[in-house]
């Protein structure tokens, strides 16, 4: 059992499971006491192809972790060349033996460094089945021989009471947004946040979707969890007052 510390933001991370986690462990090293966290995740991460293996001379592309993820130890993937979408997904890349090559965060950023490469092969796009940035079609009208393969699901999950209750209350919760999607399923479970919550979106578009609020959604100035980390402290309250 959780007890709330009076005046101490929650930080209700609404990332599938595994991610949240994660960035819950961020906060806590960073933030220590000055916050608290609640794992309320509104999608569940369901991997589809584990026995996917790509032909030989295919180098991969990945717009997010979770395409990696939905891979595993796959013997079939060491030392492919993988483009990557961010950070994160490049880590998780080269866990697994990859050659993972960082661009930098958004979509269009990872359109554009491999049409800078132009890599002579051909590219497999790893996805979920819900996706933006049409990227195997920027890239196949580019010239590039791209072909795309759903490796993962993200499935609608309910969110908690206790998330419903704090996002639509007056205390302090700062809500931290990755994905467009995530923010529709907000909106559809929460229509209106609280006057207490301020919503801190990963892109424009995410805030875009997001549930109506008081309170202006913060657009963080790169669109990795580093500066979603660096907007929540520039909202945090004084150490002191804590």
């Amino acid at each position: 059992m959780r007890v709330q510390m009076p005046d101490v933001p929650l930080i209700v991370l609404t990332r599938p499971a595994a991610q949240a986690e994660r960035f819950a462990q961020h906060c806590a090293r960073r933030f220590g006491g000055r916050i608290e966290t609640l794992i309320a995740p509104v999608l569940k991460i369901e991997p589809l192809r584990p026995d996917l293996e790509p032909k030989p001379e295919q180098s991969l592309v990945f717009t997010s972790e979770n395409g990696v993820l939905a891979l595993g130890p796959n013997p079939a993937v060491k030392g492919r060349t993988a483009y990557c979408v961010g950070p994160q997904t490049a880590n998780a890349a080269r866990a697994l033996g990859m050659d993972a090559i960082d661009a930098g965060g958004a979509a269009g950023d990872l359109i554009a460094r491999i049409l800078a490469d132009m890599p002579p092969g051909p590219l497999l796009h790893v996805r979920g089945a819900h996706a933006r940035g049409h990227v195997a079609q920027a890239l196949k009208a580019a010239g590039l021989d791209t072909q795309e393969v759903i490796a993962y699901r993200q499935t609608e999950q309910p969110l908690s009471s206790e998330a419903i209750l704090r996002l639509s209350g007056s205390a302090p919760v700062i809500l931290p947004v990755f994905s467009p999607r995530s923010a529709k399923l907000l909106a559809m479970q929460v229509p209106r946040l609280g006057p207490g919550v301020l919503p801190i979106s990963l892109s424009a578009a995410v805030a875009e979707a997001l549930p109506a609020s008081p309170n202006e959604p913060v657009v963080v100035a790169e669109p990795n969890g580093e500066a979603m980390l660096a907007s929540i402290e520039r909202h945090l309250p004084p150490e002191s007052a804590c």
